[in-house]
């Protein structure tokens, strides 16, 4: 989480502006 760049989306969580953008690309195969 870097707060410098809070309009980003964190690679992290996944997460954008309190709000679930990109479900954590779990259907990624591996």
């Amino acid at each position: 989480h870097e707060p410098k760049v809070p309009h980003r989306i964190c690679p992290n969580c996944g997460y954008y502006n309190k709000m679930e953008v990109i479900k954590v690309e779990k259907k990624k195969k591996k």
